[in-house]
């Protein structure tokens, strides 16, 4: 295995890690169910959230500090924080267009893809 592969691997499993600890201890973002992350074969909508929960939880758990510190100055994190979240942790310009994008394409029912199926999805990780 190289090294991206490896680095990809480490990410991915920390990421199942700190999900499944939201899902148990965390309030962190309560607009989400902690079954959120479970299958829903037949259900696009509930498909589309998931897919959109899983990208915002690599982007937390990615930039965790950053995360904290805002959702603790403001005391909340809603849709306009998300967008200054993202404008204010200084991704390059497609991951960033990527996750703005992602809100406004569940609210049109579009499909919403895998930010890790973005070939820029590697120039986040520090």
């Amino acid at each position: 295995m190289d090294e991206i592969q490896l680095k990809k691997t480490k990410l991915f499993y920390e990421l199942v890690e700190y999900v499944n600890e939201l899902k148990e201890n965390s309030d962190e973002i309560r607009r989400y169910s902690k079954d959120m992350f479970e299958e829903a074969e037949d259900d696009f909508e509930r498909q589309n959230d998931r897919v959109f929960n899983i990208n915002l939880y690599i982007l937390i758990r990615l930039y965790k500090k950053e995360y904290n510190q805002m959702k603790n100055e403001r005391g909340h994190f809603n849709l306009d924080d998300y967008y200054d979240f993202i404008d204010s942790i200084g991704l390059n310009d497609k991951m960033n267009e990527v996750y703005s994008k992602l809100p406004k394409m569940i609210a049109r029912n579009e499909i919403v893809p895998y930010v890790t199926d973005n070939p820029s999805f590697m120039s986040m990780i520090r």
